[in-house]
């Protein structure tokens, strides 16, 4: 068989519900204060990260 498409071959498809990647530039300072409010959101409590801009 020639030509034609190859199982697994190329980019694969998104995934329904994955995460974004987004990219932004921060000082150290400020690039902790992200972590630790992305570690909230992530692994934490998400009502006590939602306060935050309430």
């Amino acid at each position: 068989m020639k030509g034609g498409t190859r199982v697994g071959a190329g980019r694969p498809r998104k995934v329904e519900g994955a995460r974004k990647l987004r990219t932004l530039k921060a000082y150290d300072d400020e690039w902790e204060l992200i972590k630790k409010f992305a570690a909230m959101v992530k692994h934490g409590d998400k009502a006590k990260a939602k306060c935050f801009f309430n």
